[in-house]
């Protein structure tokens, strides 16, 4: 297909095709304003209220509840694979450092409230969301417990106990 210069309206940073008929306000020849499916979403809809619900979800301040489309772990989706809490983030917060990624502090995954995202390391954001401690970790790795009765005790899966175990995750602990 014949691409143009021009991308797509809805933010997702595709090139939209040449239009090969006139319709809707686009002329034949002329680059089409978005690729098929995809909706006009402009840079500043984070702070729009329109976009979101304001919802008390038991943090210190009220959540602002995504109510466009999620994807299929619940994050807030914008366009073509973006998500609406990084640019959250960063039209409210600034950019994200490299290497971060962008964590909940009111654990709600659809939240675009600014005040309520951090970027973290992954490793902070690992332990943000762990169920065990430093303790624990030191404690499963001592242990000659196969890794299904750990797991069981500790109320994790047999693949995290196996992880912990071979220091793929918690790596920076020392044993």
């Amino acid at each position: 297909m014949n691409e143009s210069n021009h991308k797509c309206d809805c933010g997702c940073g595709r090139f939209t095709q040449i239009a090969k008929t006139t319709r809707r306000g686009v002329k034949a020849g002329e680059p089409n304003r978005r690729l098929q499916g995809h909706r006009r979403i402009a840079k500043e809809v984070i702070a729009n209220p329109d976009r979101y619900t304001v919802s008390e979800c038991g943090y210190e301040t009220p959540c602002w509840i995504w109510d466009g489309r999620v994807d299929k772990d619940g994050y807030p989706m914008i366009g073509e694979g973006e998500r609406a809490h990084r640019r959250a983030y960063e039209q409210q917060v600034g950019p994200i450092p490299e290497g971060r990624i962008v964590h909940h502090l009111c654990e709600q995954k659809s939240c675009v409230r600014g005040d309520h995202l951090e970027a973290v390391t992954p490793t902070e954001h690992e332990r943000a969301h762990s169920k065990l401690t430093p303790d624990m970790v030191r404690a499963i790795r001592a242990s000659d417990r196969t890794q299904e009765e750990l797991a069981a005790e500790y109320g994790t899966t047999r693949s995290n106990i196996g992880y912990i175990k071979r220091h793929v995750t918690w790596n920076d602990l020392d044993s």
